[in-house]
């Protein structure tokens, strides 16, 4: 039985290379295990612009980071394809919550608007 663990990080390039378990890969070559936290089920990502950067944000309930965590051009919340929903939460200003549905290789940008 797989453990559930529906969260995870894309990854992040630097110097042209990959480091992993088998060695180094090269640049544009990116080994399926890092896309695909859980092999065989599909991802999709999420980005956050327009919301203060250090807002924490939450995922069907659990806590998966902070806006800035999300926020870059390289950076996005990888997801299971399917419907979830997200909060923002920032002291004094409230939360916002919506619901959203990721498509499997797809990334969606929200603007937050606060």
């Amino acid at each position: 039985m797989i453990p559930y663990r529906p969260y995870a990080y894309r990854p992040h390039y630097s110097a042209g290379v990959y480091y992993g378990a088998n060695g180094y890969y090269p640049y544009g070559y990116t080994p399926r295990g890092y896309y695909d936290p859980i092999p065989g089920r599909p991802y999709g990502g999420l980005r956050i612009t327009d919301a203060p950067r250090y807002a924490r944000v939450f995922a069907d309930g659990y806590y998966v980071g902070l806006v800035n965590d999300f926020d870059g051009i390289f950076q996005h919340l990888n997801l299971e394809a399917g419907r979830h929903r997200i909060e923002i939460e920032n002291e004094g200003y409230g939360a916002i919550g919506f619901d959203v549905y990721i498509r499997p290789g797809q990334t969606i940008a929200y603007r937050a608007g606060y």
